[in-house]
């Protein structure tokens, strides 16, 4: 069973209009998900590069494919 937060976030509606209309998503919280998702993969990334791995950080940022 997945542990369940309940937040007040002030999000730009503009922007939640434009991702949903991007990438297809209804929800804002599977917006959020996602997005919090990508940003923990790419710090791990950054990490890994910073412990000396032979490639630059800028090319580890790679986006993964989604289906939506």
């Amino acid at each position: 069973m997945e542990a369940i937060m309940r937040t007040t976030v002030f999000l730009d509606d503009a922007v939640i209009k434009k991702v949903k209309d991007v990438t297809g998503l209804k929800k804002t919280s599977q917006i959020i998900n996602v997005a919090l998702d990508d940003f923990v993969k790419r710090q791990d990334r950054l990490r890994l590069a910073r412990l000396g791995g032979t490639y630059k950080a800028e090319e580890l940022f790679v986006p993964e494919r989604r289906s939506f």
